[in-house]
């Protein structure tokens, strides 16, 4: 390649990278883009608590990732966090009304008292958080794995949990009224009574 024509690759790389980076670096709002943004990279520099309470309603955070961070209280009703990582990050008392968390990784986060309100989250991996007293009435969860979870007192009113992974949660005293549990897998979790669900309890607790 010509010593010219390599100059003007380098120059058109960097007028297409520097926008999406600069789009990274903007201060929390409501419909931000952080698409694909690794903000544990972005906020480094920043106080621990930049994000909570944060407005981030209807943000673009598809991809991002949010591993680790304190979200306390933040704001994202109508966000999409598709296929976002949000593992071990704090979302205690969020607001994730009308959310979209389709395959997104929520693995050991904690979501006490988090409103998820007609949220989706088919498919999410939800192992072992930590979700007592969340609201989850009229959310999908359709496939999500929640294994290990810890549920207690949380709000599950007409919520979708067909085909759901709850072995080993813990579902005591959940307000399950009219949930879809068809095809749920329920073995070894603690029943909204406190009975633990035997081998075979699919879409609904045997013991």
């Amino acid at each position: 390649m010509k010593p010219t024509a390599l100059l003007a690759a380098v120059a058109l790389s960097l007028t297409t990278a520097l926008p999406a980076m600069a789009a990274c670096s903007e201060y929390p709002r409501p419909g931000v883009d952080w698409s694909g943004c690794d903000m544990s990279i972005f906020l480094a520099e920043k106080s621990s608590n930049y994000l909570v309470r944060a407005d981030l309603s209807g943000a673009d955070l598809t991809g991002t990732f949010l591993t680790g961070l304190d979200l306390t209280g933040a704001v994202l009703t109508g966000a999409d966090l598709t296929d976002a990582d949000l593992t071990k990050a704090d979302l205690t008392d969020a607001d994730l009304t009308d959310a979209v968390l389709t395959r997104t990784d929520l693995t050991g986060a904690d979501l006490h008292d988090v409103d998820l309100t007609r949220a989706v989250l088919t498919d999410a991996n939800m192992t072992d958080v930590k979700m007592r007293r969340a609201n989850m009435t009229d959310a999908d969860l359709t496939g999500a794995n929640l294994t290990s979870a810890s549920l207690s007192e949380a709000i599950l009113i007409k919520t979708n949990l067909h085909g759901a992974n709850l072995s080993g949660s813990n579902l005591h005293q959940l307000d399950l009224t009219s949930a879809d549990l068809s095809d749920a897998n329920l073995f070894g979790a603690t029943w909204i009574n406190g009975i633990v669900c035997e081998l075979g309890s699919i879409g609904t607790c045997n013991w």
